[in-house]
């Protein structure tokens, strides 16, 4: 009962305080880890949300959880390949950042100029998701939401953007 939440309460502060004061590697450590974990496990949440609203046939519901989950593997990426960025980013300034870097990666040769330019064309499209997302999904009180069609091709765009992403990282 109230006893054992106090005691568990204290032993989780000296710790706390242990950590803190007198190994702040570990303690900084152990909190970039907790964070890493609950980064993790909310976009693991957004993907099987809208993996299971995808089997349903609901694309027009699972879209703002693609969304979430493209934002937050954007950024995940973004940290895997040291390329800074802002907390309050917004998608389309977290690809732009991404393709600039993965720019560098691609093979010189004859097609390089045109996969490049694929690759910043991608930016429109994360853009027109990020506006039908804000003004046609139910992420927002919206009047006209986007139909379960629309959904489908731009989910089925970001899978192949993410798809391309991850082959050439």
């Amino acid at each position: 009962g109230r006893v054992n939440y106090l005691y568990i309460r204290s032993v989780i502060h000296q710790l706390y305080y242990f950590f803190h004061d007198y190994c702040p590697f570990i303690f900084s450590f152990a909190l970039a880890l907790l964070c890493f974990y609950a980064f993790v496990l909310f976009i693991s949440k957004a993907i099987n949300d809208a993996e299971l609203l995808m089997q349903q046939g609901k694309y027009d519901s699972a879209f703002d959880r693609i969304h979430t989950a493209f934002h937050g593997y954007l950024r995940k990426v973004l940290d895997n390949r040291n390329v800074s960025y802002e907390e309050s980013d917004t998608l389309n300034q977290l690809y732009n950042k991404l393709h600039s870097d993965i720019c560098n990666k691609i093979t010189p040769g004859p097609m390089a100029d045109l996969i490049k330019t694929t690759i910043r064309s991608g930016s429109g499209i994360i853009s027109s998701m990020n506006d039908m997302r804000n003004r046609h999904s139910l992420s927002h009180p919206n009047s006209e939401l986007i139909s379960n069609r629309e959904a489908k091709f731009v989910i089925q765009l970001v899978k192949a953007i993410s798809s391309y992403i991850n082959e050439v990282i």
